[in-house]
């Protein structure tokens, strides 16, 4: 059993995770003053976990009880100044125990010690009451645990007191009768997997089931409060606790259940139950990187949309300045179609066939006739080489684009998430995980500040300071600013979606162990920060931490804790497909190609049709003007005698052309004058 003046240090080393105890000074009444002063005279070395603070103490108030022994029988005047010398041949070891009387002075100094006033020292308040041994040396019995073969250990009070005088312990047992009556209220949050809301006043979860265990040993009658700001206590400016805590240390309920941590702050107006989980610490969580899903559209990423408009519109405008200069050469095809006297082949560049043959360019299919102008030429050449170097950019990023598909660096170490800016991080709002950043962070301003007090006002140490660049790495400072300026998040739907986005979420570990049994595609990578534990809190000096221990440690030993644990994280990915392999690309990912044939061949079959509907239309149009055209004929003469089988021919003539006036405009009518035989056939054809 070891003993310990602040309770902040570790009392024993342990080999196993047997019930050990320590004691706790009471300091009640100490005077706060005097042990400043001593802990100002050792300095460093006074938390030395080597160093007895107890036995310094101790020494220290003994002889100062001794020395006011000493003053008073001075002051008295029972003190004698010359002391009787005893015979100097004689040998202490031949001399025989004196007798203790009223008559000797070391009677008269133990007297002077029982008569002593009480007085408030450095371990508490110092009464001896007419004997010689402090009668209000009273320690507070902890209880402790930890690790195998480590030298850290936690304790905590088990609401016991032991008073030395007297050898004995006393426990308040009837305050914990008194609250097994009457009903505890138990202040919850909905956060799977430590509490989850089923219903009105129904609950769930691996901490709400410990907590049911616990309160079933105890026959204890209680009810759940839900925290509806899930804020688990976050100490405000004016010194006063938000959330959880804040409830439970105004007393407004009884027991807090949740991820909850204990630290020194929190342990001065809460009590913390021994730890129901196993060490905790940070991770990080992130979605797993598949090989490279390629989009429909992949090669459209290859340039950027401003690149494509622009090659566009360049397609565009190099057709119409080709039309305009083919037709205002003179030596181009349409103005000059013969060389010399022979005929030539060519084409004439219309603004249809100049968009044709840069976009047979674009493409290096090209047309079988060239322009033949210089000048044309000239723009031709140009528009080639614009052609080939744009294709040559748009084959390499695009191979490249593929070959690194299922090849994507990813972050896997926390020294490479926060060396770079493209893949965001963030933590829940009102969490552990912020706190620990935000102490982080402070610590780092801290110690810059004591590095920029040894630089600038200490010239003693300012040339070496001065030489040298700032020693330490401000990351924690780094990734809180980041955090703040990218936003955190609020709630259990909104990590997800934002680990689903590509973000990387700092949590600790069994939250990140639930988030991955649970989800899709999650994962968490790197060592984790830090180590603490998870304990329920209840209030100040309560009679219910004792039991709530003793049943903690039972049921750690009888793997019920373990059982819960496993309950509640146990893999729930059923639900998921399995994670892609590079199997070659699937149709949905060259889809786009054939998309693009797919939309040239719907152009054509329009195009065709509304070729077709404007053909006939325009036919119909020509037919119904010829129909509605007067015919006109050239007068004829007058004969005397023309011959019936004429006449007969004319009339059919006629009347075909009145039933059909298409075919009249295919027929040639000719009509002789018999009567001069020198007229020649005059020929009508419309």
């Amino acid at each position: 059993m070891g003993s310990d003046v602040t309770g902040k240090r570790n009392c024993l080393t342990y080999s196993n995770l047997n019930k050990l105890y320590c004691l706790k000074i009471g300091t009640a009444g100490a005077d706060k003053n005097e042990l400043e002063m001593i802990q100002n005279y050792y300095g460093i070395i006074w938390n030395n976990e080597s160093f007895k603070q107890f036995v310094a103490l101790s020494a220290y108030e003994t002889v100062k009880s001794g020395l006011l022994a000493l003053n008073s029988l001075l002051v008295d005047n029972q003190w004698p100044e010359n002391i009787k010398s005893t015979n100097s041949s004689r040998k202490i070891c031949d001399s025989s125990m004196p007798t203790i009387d009223s008559t000797m002075r070391f009677y008269r100094y133990l007297e002077a010690i029982t008569r002593l006033p009480k007085r408030n020292g450095t371990t508490g308040i110092i009464d001896f009451n007419k004997t010689v041994t402090n009668q209000h040396a009273i320690f507070h019995l902890q209880q402790c645990f930890g690790k195998s073969n480590s030298s850290e250990a936690m304790c905590y009070d088990v609401n016991s007191t032991f008073i030395y005088p007297q050898n004995k312990v006393t426990y308040n047992q009837s305050m914990l009768e008194s609250d097994r009556r009457q009903k505890i209220h138990v202040s919850v949050i909905h956060d799977p997997p430590y509490a989850v809301r089923l219903g009105r006043n129904k609950w769930t979860g691996y901490c709400v089931e410990v907590f049911e265990e616990i309160a079933r040993r105890l026959n204890i009658d209680y009810e759940f409060v839900e925290q509806t700001d899930g804020d688990y206590g976050t100490r405000l400016e004016n010194g006063r606790w938000s959330g959880m805590i804040g409830q439970v240390s105004r007393k407004n309920t009884d027991i807090g259940l949740g991820p909850l941590i204990q630290d020194a702050e929190k342990s001065l107006i809460v009590d913390f139950t021994v730890p129901y989980y196993e060490s905790v610490g940070i991770t990080m969580v992130s979605k797993i990187n598949e090989d490279l899903k390629l989009g429909a559209l992949f090669f459209l990423d290859v340039f950027t949309w401003d690149v494509w408009v622009t090659a566009v519109v360049a397609v565009f405008i190099i057709g119409f300045l080709l039309a305009f200069i083919d037709k205002y050469s003179p030596y181009s095809y349409q103005n000059q179609p013969k060389k010399g006297d022979s005929e030539s082949m060519g084409t004439v560049f219309t603004v249809k066939e100049s968009l044709w043959y840069v976009l047979g360019s674009c493409t290096q299919q090209g047309e079988y006739m060239d322009p033949r102008s210089a000048s044309t030429r000239i723009l031709v050449a140009g528009l080639w080489l614009l052609v080939l170097i744009i294709i040559a950019m748009f084959s390499a990023n695009l191979a490249a684009k593929l070959t690194v598909s299922g090849l994507q660096g990813e972050i896997n170490t926390f020294k490479k998430l926060i060396e770079q800016k493209e893949v965001k991080y963030t933590v829940r709002s009102n969490s552990s995980e912020l706190k620990f950043f935000e102490k982080l962070k402070s610590a780092e301003e801290s110690i810059f500040e004591i590095w920029k007090q040894k630089v600038v006002y200490n010239n003693e140490f300012t040339a070496n300071y001065t030489v040298w660049q700032y020693p330490v790495t401000e990351k924690y400072g780094i990734i809180y600013s980041r955090m703040r300026e990218w936003g955190f998040s609020n709630s259990h739907e909104e990590t997800i979606k934002l680990i689903n986005d590509g973000w990387v979420i700092f949590m600790e570990t069994p939250r990140a162990a639930y988030y991955i049994a649970n989800e899709c595609k999650l994962k968490r990578f790197d060592n984790r920060i830090g180590s603490w534990y998870y304990s329920m809190i209840l209030i100040p000096r309560s009679p219910l931490t004792s039991a709530f221990n003793e049943i903690i440690y039972s049921l750690e030993a009888d793997y019920t804790l373990d059982t819960l644990r496993a309950k509640w994280w146990a893999s729930n990915t059923s639900h998921c497909g399995t994670l892609s392999v590079d199997e070659g690309y699937d149709f949905e990912e060259v889809g786009g190609m054939f998309s693009l044939l797919g939309c040239g061949l719907l152009i054509g079959v329009v195009l065709l049709i509304s070729e077709i509907v404007t053909f006939h239309i325009l036919l119909k149009k020509q037919q119904t003007q010829v129909a509605n055209e007067p015919r006109k004929l050239p007068p004829q003469p007058v004969t005397n005698s023309v011959p019936e089988s004429i006449l007969k021919e004319k009339e059919s003539t006629n009347n075909l052309s009145t039933r059909n006036p298409v075919a009249s405009n295919l027929i040639t009518i000719t009509t002789t004058d018999y009567s001069d035989p020198n007229q020649e056939a005059i020929s009508l054809n419309e």
